[in-house]
């Protein structure tokens, strides 16, 4: 079993995908991992995880740099930059699962994934909820989720009440 994580942060750092990353590896020790996410400016390494059964691929992010641009045009090239560079590694991974830890994340797993590959959404929060969205994009977002939410086999959330939200506002799914 291939098994892709995929994210908008740098995954060195995300304590929860690690966690994550190493409960897969105790329930399936034959599962083999890759996980892939933004590289972001930490020059420190501390706290930096190393785990050997998992290839962690972190993505450079050029249009960040790019400080001559307005903001939403640096965001805009950086989804875009990250949505190509993850699109191929998925595309030429071709895992059977597709862990996708956010919006954009599930947008390129619905998108690129393999015809037989099922997705997971980890959705760390409220994802139509979280904090610095505006009206409109909080709508945006909660109209995505709504129209790909048959491609998702699984969702994972951080609590009960979340979990009920998404049944009761996006729709069903088996949930942990």
């Amino acid at each position: 079993m291939r098994i892709m994580h995929i994210s908008h942060t740098n995954i060195n750092f995300d304590a929860r995908i690690m966690k994550e990353l190493a409960a897969i590896r105790e329930a399936f020790p034959k599962a083999v991992m890759m996980a892939i996410g933004a590289e972001l400016d930490i020059t420190k390494q501390e706290g930096m995880k190393v785990l050997p059964y998992v290839q962690i691929n972190t993505i450079p992010v050029k249009a960040r740099k790019l400080a001559m641009l307005p903001k939403i045009l640096r965001q805009i090239g950086t989804v875009l930059e990250m949505y190509v560079r993850m699109r191929t590694a998925v595309r030429n991974y071709q895992p059977d699962i597709i862990h996708a830890h956010d919006t954009t994340a599930l947008f390129v797993a619905v998108t690129s994934r393999p015809e037989n590959a099922k997705i997971i959404y980890d959705a760390h929060e409220l994802e139509s909820d979280r904090n610095g969205l505006k009206l409109i994009q909080r709508l945006m977002v909660k109209a995505f989720e709504k129209s790909v939410w048959e491609h998702v086999e699984h969702l994972i959330v951080v609590g009960e009440e979340i979990g009920n939200w998404y049944a009761g506002n996006i729709g069903n799914k088996p949930t942990t």
